[in-house]
């Protein structure tokens, strides 16, 4: 993992806990390369989704449905292709802070869990 591709408050592991990334956690990634291994990022999983406020749209739809926020921003899942931001994109979102930074850029809103 790398800084360059973390905002503050992503959320990112710091050993076996999960934090919101600050910019001491930047500064340290950056620094030190075994200061940065301590930092893992997190797999995106449908619990994520459920934590950030997705709900699953027309169950069965896709393998695995589909969710949404309460905006017109979309999540697919499948069990080939795992999440990406539409049905037909080839942006595979892997971690919470990609989906994070995705939300971000395209909506202007943090994602937050609640």
């Amino acid at each position: 993992m790398e800084a360059r591709e973390l905002r503050i408050g992503n959320n990112i592991r710091f050993y076996k806990n999960i934090v919101k990334c600050e910019i001491s956690d930047l500064m340290l990634i950056n620094r030190i390369e075994e200061d940065s291994k301590m930092y893992k990022p997190i797999k995106l999983s449908i619990k994520w989704l459920k934590d950030f406020g997705f709900e699953e749209v027309e169950p069965g739809c896709y393998e695995n449905g589909y969710y949404t926020l309460h905006t017109p921003f979309y999540i697919y899942h499948t069990k080939q292709n795992g999440f990406s931001y539409n049905a037909h994109s080839t942006v595979i979102v892997e971690y919470v802070h990609q989906l994070q930074n995705l939300y971000f850029a395209i909506t202007g809103e943090e994602l937050e869990t609640k």
